[in-house]
């Protein structure tokens, strides 16, 4: 069935293949290097481009699509599941996930190709040399590695963002069917303005967690990557840097936390903020004839400044891990050199080089890691709220 809703999709009406995006019929080469994409640039660039010159989602990416393999991924009856909604999309994307797992370990890999290198690279400019073409290789071997790297960033971004939007086209037609066949007793907890917030927030909140997703269990074989390369470089030295890494890692799981703490709270008193707009909203006539403007009015502030109050220790919490954060790997690297000084630690050219660069690496994970934490948080709650 869904085959054929798919070729109905494709085939129905006036629309022509011409008029579908080109990534539904581009070749392997194509979307490896988004070529597919060239003829709409070029058209965009020309002149502005109108609704009718932008072409439409292919048929596999549709909601119609999407939504019919959501139903039909559903846990049955006698299943029991607790948690059906993140097992259903498991079940539809798991393929989509192992791919950008794998693209995220290809990326891990070659990315700690240039540090190993610098060695090489300064025994080659001191005379040290295996062979005339050596130096060859060796930019050959990182302009390889580098290209590689490249390509898998940005479609490990592309696929995360492609992700993130099919499970928002996913979620929200089928929250819609679901908010219609709710009974009058089940509206009276979840009425239109947290069916809304549902759809907006929630979703949006699990979509943007698709980019923050590999972050959060690649960073440790990053990290412990980088401490085996630092090892080898300083010794006795990279401890230093080890219970650093440590400290500041122990400080994001205790700020996530308090995080999911009061991410919980902002999303219970925006619940309860949209429902009474809402219902101010359906009973204007009455309140009107009651003159009970004033009374709407401030239990809608009320609920604003509560919700107001949690959002911003939400704000500040995160702003303080952000500043940890981003000044962390200049105290990482201040305190490790300051050690490898202390305990006599050489620190020639290679040294210097492959250390600073390590480290330079290490900055990403670092910085990324509490808001990869952050909004994995986020996106929990949110599957909560949907189950």
């Amino acid at each position: 069935p869904l085959l054929e809703e798919e070729t109905k999709l494709y085939d129905g009406g006036d629309e022509t293949e011409s008029e579908v995006t080109g990534f539904a019929s581009a070749s392997i080469l194509s979307k490896a290097f988004w070529s597919w994409i060239n003829p709409l640039l070029r058209k965009g660039y020309k002149s502005a481009l109108k609704i009718d010159e932008i072409p439409t989602l292919s048929p596999e990416h549709r909601a119609e699509r999407m939504s019919s393999i959501f139903e039909s991924k559903w846990p049955k009856s006698n299943e029991r599941s607790k948690h059906p909604v993140r097992i259903t999309l498991l079940r539809c994307f798991w393929k989509e996930l192992a791919f950008n797992a794998f693209l995220a370990i290809i990326r891990l890999c070659v990315m700690f190709v240039g540090p190993v290198l610098i060695q090489s690279f300064v025994d080659f400019t001191s005379g040290k040399r295996s062979s005339e073409y050596e130096g060859y290789y060796l930019v050959l071997i990182l302009l390889v590695s580098k290209f590689i790297e490249v390509l898998a960033t940005h479609h490990l971004n592309f696929q995360a963002q492609k992700l993130g939007t099919l499970l928002r086209s996913t979620l929200i037609p089928s929250l819609y069917k679901k908010g219609l066949m709710l009974s009058f007793s089940a509206r009276q907890d979840h009425g239109i303005g947290t069916i809304v917030n549902y759809m907006a927030v929630d979703t949006q909140q699990l979509s943007d967690m698709m980019l923050q997703f590999n972050a959060v269990w690649i960073m440790p074989f990053q990290v412990a990557i980088g401490m085996f390369l630092l090892y080898n470089c300083l010794g006795a030295s990279s401890v230093t840097a080890f219970l650093g890494l440590l400290g500041v890692f122990v400080f994001a799981v205790i700020g996530t936390r308090r995080n999911n703490h009061f991410q919980y709270n902002v999303m219970r008193n925006r619940d309860s903020r949209m429902k009474a707009v809402n219902e101010m909203l359906n009973y204007m006539r009455v309140i009107k004839f009651q003159a009970w403007e004033e009374h709407f009015s401030q239990r809608i502030m009320g609920f604003r400044e509560t919700e107001y109050g949690w959002l911003s220790k939400l704000m500040f919490t995160i702003c303080g891990n952000i500043v940890v954060m981003w000044s962390t790997p200049l105290l990482v690297s201040t305190i490790t050199f300051g050690t490898a000084i202390l305990l006599g630690v050489q620190l020639d050219a290679a040294t210097v080089f492959t250390t600073t660069t390590v480290f330079k690496i290490l900055q990403e994970p670092i910085r990324t890691f509490p808001q990869s934490m952050i909004s994995l948080s986020q996106a929990f709650i949110s599957l909560e709220r949907l189950d």
